[in-house]
């Protein structure tokens, strides 16, 4: 198939915009920021390993061919890096670190001063990253290597260093969010998401590339393989940087479109890059690699930390690899360069790859009715998401139910509101067609149902549009998450896979390869999904799929 990207000028979105974001000192990595920042399913996180190799016709139907394993999806697990940007909060005052002026900034135009060269350590790191990405660096950027103390004064805020407002107003932000959270059913319990997320950050942090002063800045002073791994990514991130402006790719010259966060995007086109260093690696500097890689991360920190929140920070890596293994495969450096040039504008182009090459346009829909705002803070307004809708079914329900509902997104709007008393999540959402509407509905009940406090739910259809609104049920109401979604994003892992491979196989297109997914990702049991051999049944769903999207499973 020849994809090389969009062409033309992209539809003008009807979702609401996005409220703005807090000033704060942006990366790419893992870097400082005000404080860990989360609006409900966006995010970013660890780096997985590099993933199996993509199922093709034969593979899938050979013992061990259809799924990565019974250990499902590459564990969220990983080395951290933070959003190059930060999921917005409305309010949150960046705060400046006492000593987090690294960054020199010289020059008639305020920029940053670079280096004349590269350090001498990252020279063939360097050579690796072009040649593979097919790109060159413009100019050389410092990469400063600190120890252990310096590096964590730059990636944390104290607390401490917090006036009485700013404090009041994190601690207001945070109970609103993990009240939205508990509301939505991924959440329970007294706890803090803002603490959760920077225990998560925290948990093994070992780069980051800021682009405030285009420096890239690394955990420690000695380069060895695992490190340098971790600074091919980063790189990337520089270079990245210097072609395409990470800091515009967020924004849009008209205030009324909608863009969508483009962090699967720069994340999984530096992880594609790092999965490719891996590969060259010598057994022995695998068996190196391996090693420090489980040294840097200490696994018991993540015991505590919410699934969702580790399932959201890895879904730019993990899933948004998958994404642009996808485009890679269809059309090259080129269409990855393309989707860099025009990205995509709903979370529905990362979800569904066919999608964005299409350019489908989402539905209109029709913004929240007013607020008192006497009386009700509106905390959040944003696009929820197919992945959003998906993870949060998925915790719940089936996921296959879960995967056929998401699949059918036509749009939606999303806030979260506190008048004082309740915080409330409002959701609404529009199908592709009433069909797919009729599918969310019924999900949506099933979710209700399911939930101890569903009875406290407002769920509510008018023709081609559905509005839920849940509030928080609670800090002493137990019993409301499964850890379910691990195995739905697993799901959505493998249909990413599973397209990718089918194209790589040349033996389907785009949109034959996605037809073929979807059915599988729909009809596949939970048992053939991380099974080492496929059953019976799940082999019958295989050949199924070959037929109704006329695919030859010999190629």
């Amino acid at each position: 198939m020849n994809w090389s990207g969009p062409t033309e000028p992209p539809p003008d979105p009807v979702i609401p915009p996005r409220s703005e974001p807090p000033e704060t000192d942006e990366t790419i990595g893992t870097g400082p920021a005000a404080r860990p920042q989360i609006t409900p399913f966006t995010g970013v996180s660890p780096i997985p390993p590099p993933p199996p190799p993509p199922p093709t016709p034969d593979s899938l139907l050979a013992p061990g061919g259809w799924a990565p394993g019974p250990d499902r999806a590459p564990a969220p697990r990983r080395r951290l890096r933070r959003p190059w940007v930060l999921a917005s909060i409305a309010g949150v005052c960046a705060v400046a670190l006492a000593g987090a002026a690294i960054g020199v900034f010289a020059g008639d135009d305020g920029g940053p001063d670079y280096p004349e060269e590269w350090d001498q350590r990252v020279v063939d790191l360097v050579d690796f990253v072009e040649r593979e990405r097919g790109l060159t660096f413009d100019h050389p950027v410092d990469v400063d290597f600190l120890p252990d103390a310096a590096f964590l004064a730059e990636i944390g805020t104290d607390d401490s260093e917090l006036d009485d407002d700013e404090q009041a107003e994190r601690d207001e932000f945070d109970r609103q969010y993990t009240a939205a959270f508990r509301a939505l059913g991924v959440a329970e319990g007294d706890i803090s998401l803002f603490d959760e997320a920077e225990a998560l950050t925290d948990a093994g942090t070992v780069a980051f590339y800021r682009f405030r002063d285009d420096r890239i800045i690394v955990r420690g002073t000695e380069l060895d393989t695992a490190t340098k791994v971790t600074v091919v990514h980063e790189l990337t991130h520089a270079l990245q940087d210097q072609h395409f402006d990470l800091d515009s790719l967020n924004a849009s010259e008209d205030d009324d479109e909608y863009r969508a966060d483009p962090t699967a995007l720069v994340e999984g086109d530096a992880t594609r890059i790092e999965n490719a260093y891996v590969d060259e690696l010598s057994a022995s500097e695998r068996r190196e690699y391996e090693r420090q890689s489980d040294d840097q991360v200490d696994d018991d920190a993540f015991d505590d930390i919410p699934l969702i929140l580790q399932l959201l920070r890895a879904a730019p890596y993990t899933l948004g690899n998958q994404w642009i293994a996808v485009i890679e495969t269809a059309g090259g450096d080129e269409a990855i360069d393309a989707a860099f040039e025009n990205p995509p504008l709903t979370d529905e182009h990362y979800f569904d790859p066919a999608s964005f090459d299409r350019r489908t346009k989402t539905e209109s829909v029709e913004t929240f009715s007013e607020v008192d705002d006497d009386v009700t803070i509106v905390v959040d307004n944003d696009q929820f998401g197919s992945l959003g809708w998906y993870l949060m079914l998925g915790e719940q329900i089936d996921s296959r139910t879960a995967m056929q509902a998401a699949l059918g997104w036509g749009g939606d709007a999303y806030r979260i509101i506190d008048d004082g008393d309740d915080v409330c999540a409002q959701l609404r959402f529009v199908g592709d067609t009433g069909a797919d509407t009729d599918e969310m509905f019924d999900a949506l009940e099933e979710w209700r149902d399911a939930l101890p406090f569903g009875d406290d739910i407002d769920l509510d259809r008018d023709g081609d549009e559905i509005d839920l609104e849940s509030c928080d049920p609670g800090v002493t109401t137990k019993a409301i998450t499964t850890d379910d979604a691990d195995i739905a994003f697993t799901r959505q892992f493998v249909r990413l896979q599973t397209i990718r491979g089918l194209i790589d196989d040349d033996v389907a297109d785009l949109e034959s390869a996605t037809c073929f997914a979807d059915h599988v990702a729909i009809e596949i049991s939970d048992d053939d999904l991380v099974s080492e051999e496929i059953s019976t049944r799940g082999r019958s769903v295989i050949f199924a799929g070959f037929a109704e999207c006329d695919i030859e499973p010999g190629g």
